[in-house]
């Protein structure tokens, strides 16, 4: 399905990806194109379906649906999916890149500015406090979207955009929400344990006042029950994996350290 705001292509756009697209060895590159910065994103080949299905066995054996597989399916269809979740954004009035262009192997949308995580990660006139102000600022954007019957699929810092007029944007819309028949309580509830699990890098402080700022947005029943219904499940995971924290790193640590702070709050 092709949405509205691509149903005027700009064939110079399509001339632009056909020369560029050959010489980009990521998957994504930010180029410049006719006096603007672009973002230019090729698509992944199709994925397998062997592990997704073993996920949605699993999940459905100890029912619980928020372990239902959301991968992108890969190809032209998995750059449809990203294009037409990004325009539900837009719609409901939040900060999305603007779609310029799409083939059946790419997509070029408009630059919104610096990714959150890696302002954080490379600023180094941020303190402490600055990047608990981001994070609280991204939480809020976060339960404002849940509030509007909306969920991203993951949810993490380097799903948000700091603009240049200082607002946070959403990117990277490429999880297959729609298809996987999660409810969205349980799709809201593992975005809140996947952004805690990404704050928390910066610190357990930045994390809990990320999830503080996010409750005091959005404080719904059905997604905290979910909430609590999957920290129950990883409570054994935790406490045996405790003993080796030391020796985790990356998204492992992550994940350890954001579950022990939800499971306490």
């Amino acid at each position: 399905m092709v949405i509205k705001e691509m149903t005027e292509r700009s064939p110079a756009i399509e001339e632009f990806a056909a020369a560029a697209l050959p010489q980009m060895k990521a998957r994504t590159k930010k180029l410049e194109w006719q006096g603007r910065q672009i973002w230019l994103k090729k698509s992944v080949p199709p994925k397998g379906t062997g592990w997704a299905l073993l996920q949605r066995v699993f999940a459905a054996i100890i029912s619980l649906p928020i372990l239902r597989p959301t991968a992108n399916p890969g190809g032209a269809e998995g750059l449809r999916i990203e294009v037409w979740r990004s325009a539900e954004f837009r719609r409901a009035g939040f900060i999305v890149p603007e779609i310029l262009g799409q083939g059946d192997n790419w997509i070029a949308m408009s630059d919104l500015g610096e990714m959150v995580e890696r302002k954080m990660q490379k600023d180094a006139t941020m303190d402490n406090a600055a990047r608990h102000a981001l994070i609280c600022r991204c939480a809020v954007a976060l339960a404002e979207a849940h509030k509007a019957g909306l969920s991203h699929g993951r949810g993490k810092l380097n799903d948000f955009v700091l603009t240049p007029d200082n607002k946070i944007g959403f990117i990277d819309f490429e999880e297959d929400v729609d298809t996987s028949r999660i409810p969205l309580h349980d799709r809201q509830a593992r975005e809140i344990w996947l952004f805690t699990c990404s704050a928390g890098q910066f610190g357990r402080a930045a994390a809990e006042k990320g999830w503080e700022s996010y409750r005091a947005v959005y404080h719904d029943k059905r997604v905290m029950k979910s909430l609590r219904r999957f920290m129950k499940l990883l409570a054994p995971l935790t406490v045996m994996a405790r003993p080796f924290r030391g020796m985790m790193k990356g998204d492992a640590a992550r994940a350890l350290d954001g579950t022990a702070l939800l499971r306490k709050v």
